[in-house]
């Protein structure tokens, strides 16, 4: 324990001269009067208020206090006297200000003639040769005299108690000089509703022209102005004036030189402008009065200093994740006549620290919450088995990412929402937070790498692809894989990065995290992750396969399970809504997977359908249904017809008689055996 003058000590259960639980001041340990000298200024002891205790509002007095020199050891040694844990800086009437407080408030008033920087070197010139003597004023057998004849002798003399306290403050806190500034804390706080008075500079109009804004009334009716009347475009003149005029009742008067002033036609106090503008930045500060003129777009984007990268805050893959979506510019034929498909809405997911492209997904008709819950599912899966179901072949290298995050930054709207969630609360991350609306920047890592494109003038237009919508989906994802690969994260590179001579791309700042262990991500079960974010659908069972809005599934893996010979009629599946190429079993026994088989063997390419495309080819079975059954009949009364153009029978005449036909008689089995001959294939009688 290391004691030096001007150390705080507390006594918790007091000592002789040393009061319970109040903060003192070693000034000095003097050897030859045998004595401790202790000053105290009345600041509580920690543990009861001593860092959070109002300021006072008038300076105490300095106390001093003696010990034996001692029983002052002792009681160090026992513990009875102890340092106090955390002690102050500045003494407790400046409240919770630091140092670095009073030096901001002192650069901030530049408004003063004379800083206070002077007024602190004025006094510590009066101080200084007391402070040149402390020695000898500390061991007098009266201090506080021998300081009183010290500020006497000053020129022009001192106030005695004044002199004496900025001395024992000056040394109680390490000779620090911004301990002499006069207390801010309370400046400004005190009531001014009670006084008439109007405060301020005076008006050039006169030292009495105008009204106090202090009363509770005046102030309510400023705010209340300010409420109604604040909105985008709305300048604060604009609103006093209309707050004038309004609220407190003003009307415009021209005076005999035709200047125009507002003026209360009863006499009723109202504000200046100044005083309005006084009042609303008391209640408001500045950053809400210019959301509410501007925008917060525009607060954010032009005003508002920037706040950093979002990459400063992450240090690991997969620790921060941001999504959003983007629509594909080309729509997709439809199959029904002169239609179109919907457009594909695509939704990514970034890693902010790696900038890898971990999840895609796909919609249609807008941005849904089934395109987010698709984007997870890619990211928690293995890309290259996931790239395996829309027919795209890659290797790991090509997109190494794996895993789910534990704290992903969502766009507001469908990427929000619970249906954008797994449905496994175990998938679900552990902070969730959502973007601003019309907010680029909140997640500016995701919205920087959404594909480009020229915005048109002029009358509306769209583009038409031949591309059928797997394809434009296959095309999205050799995207993404373009994309992590050709991206420059160079600026992301530490010096251990660059000195391994990692590749500046995503995929290679992914390798090298993630083979350092720098990753936040874990890999869930695939039957998990299909459970958790694929589509839940209804499969009906039936001749040995499953059926999905009347085409049929099949699978070596469903000929071999059990599920066939259970007798069910329908099972739980998952799929993807933009391939329908598998389809994605939930059994007892584990997940199976069922290939389209699309009646008879045909291309690979007609098994890749979107559900899009199976309602309409669903529609346009429905309709071949209706048409075959007219045909139908059509075709069986054209053969009915020629039948008897050329026999001259009945195709179908027949007469209905009771019993059973006479097969087994004499004359039955004769006239068989005669005919029999002529059946045969040669036609011959033998």
């Amino acid at each position: 324990m290391n004691l030096n003058l001007g150390t705080q000590l507390v006594a918790p259960r007091g000592f002789e001269g040393l009061k319970a639980d109040v903060v003192y001041h070693l000034l000095f340990n003097d050897a030859v009067r045998n004595r401790a000298l202790f000053v105290t200024f009345g600041a509580p002891a920690p543990g009861l208020g001593a860092r959070s205790a109002p300021a006072a509002q008038r300076l105490p007095r300095a106390e001093l206090a003696y010990l034996r020199r001692d029983r002052f050891e002792e009681a160090l040694r026992s513990a009875l006297i102890r340092p106090v844990p955390e002690p102050r800086e500045l003494p407790h009437w400046f409240g919770d200000l630091t140092i670095t407080d009073l030096l901001m408030h002192d650069r901030q008033d530049h408004r003063r003639q004379k800083p206070h920087a002077h007024r602190i070197d004025v006094m510590l010139a009066h101080l200084w040769p007391a402070v040149q003597r402390s020695a000898d004023i500390l061991s007098a057998e009266a201090p506080q005299t021998a300081l009183n004849r010290i500020a006497r002798s000053c020129v022009p003399p001192q106030n005695e108690a004044r002199f004496r306290q900025a001395f024992f403050v000056y040394l109680a806190f390490g000779r620090e000089r911004l301990a002499l500034h006069y207390p801010i804390a309370n400046l400004g706080k005190w009531d001014r509703a009670a006084k008439d008075k109007k405060f301020g500079r005076p008006s050039l109009l006169g030292a009495w022209h105008g009204h106090s804004s202090c009363p509770e009334a005046i102030q309510a009716m400023c705010l209340e102005g300010f409420r109604t009347y604040a909105a985008p475009g709305q300048s604060l003149r604009a609103i006093h004036r209309k707050t004038a005029v309004r609220v407190f009742g003003c009307v415009p008067t021209r005076d005999s030189r035709q200047r125009m002033s507002l003026v209360h036609p009863e006499g009723k106090p109202f504000p200046t402008y100044g005083q309005f503008a006084y009042r609303v930045g008391l209640a408001y500060d500045l950053r809400t009065r210019q959301l509410l003129k501007f925008g917060s777009a525009r607060v954010r984007s032009k005003i508002a200093i920037s706040q950093g990268k979002y990459t400063d805050a992450t240090a690991n893959a997969m620790e921060t994740l941001q999504e959003d979506g983007y629509f594909v510019d080309e729509v997709a034929a439809g199959y029904l006549e002169g239609s179109h498909l919907p457009k594909i809405s695509v939704v990514r997911i970034i890693c902010v620290g790696s900038a890898v492209i971990v999840g895609i997904g796909f919609s249609f008709k807008g941005e849904k919450a089934e395109a987010y819950r698709m984007a997870k599912f890619c990211m928690a899966v293995d890309k290259v088995w996931f790239c395996s179901l829309f027919g795209i072949a890659i290797t790991e290298d090509q997109w190494p990412s794996a895993g789910l995050p534990l704290h992903e930054v969502v766009d507001r709207g469908p990427g929000a929402t619970r249906g954008a969630d797994a449905t496994d609360p175990a998938l679900q991350p552990v902070i969730k937070e959502i973007a601003p609306s019309y907010s680029g920047q909140s997640k500016a890592n995701v919205e920087t790498r959404h594909p480009k494109s020229v915005k048109q003038e002029g009358a509306p237009q769209y583009r038409i692809t031949r591309q059928s919508v797997v394809q434009l989906v296959q095309r999205e994802i050799y995207r993404v894989i373009e994309s992590n690969e050709s991206t420059n994260v160079l600026p992301r590179l530490g010096p251990e990065a660059i000195r391994r001579q990692v590749l500046s791309t995503p995929n290679g700042l992914w390798r090298h995290l993630v083979g350092l262990g720098r990753t936040f991500a874990y890999q869930p079960p695939r039957d998990q992750a299909i459970r958790g974010y694929l589509v839940p659908v209804d499969l009906t069972v039936s001749d040995g396969a499953v059926y999905f809005m009347g085409f049929r599934f099949w699978s070596k893996a469903l000929r071999d399970s059990k599920l066939l010979e259970r007798c069910v009629t329908q099972v739980q599946g998952y799929l993807l809504p933009m391939c329908v190429r598998h389809i994605f079993i939930d059994t007892p026994d584990g997940m199976l997977t069922v290939d389209a088989s699309f009646g008879i063997r045909s291309a690979e390419g007609e098994s890749f359908l979107s559900v899009a495309e199976l309602e309409q080819l669903a529609e346009l079975r429905s309709r071949e249904q209706a048409a075959f059954r007219i045909h139908r009949e059509a075709a069986k009364a054209e053969v009915a017809e020629r039948f008897k153009a050329e026999t001259g029978h009945e195709y179908d005449r027949s007469e209905l008689r009771a019993g059973r036909a006479k097969r087994g008689n004499a004359a039955s089995v004769e006239e068989a055996r005669q005919i029999a001959p002529l059946l045969r294939a040669n036609g011959k009688i033998r």
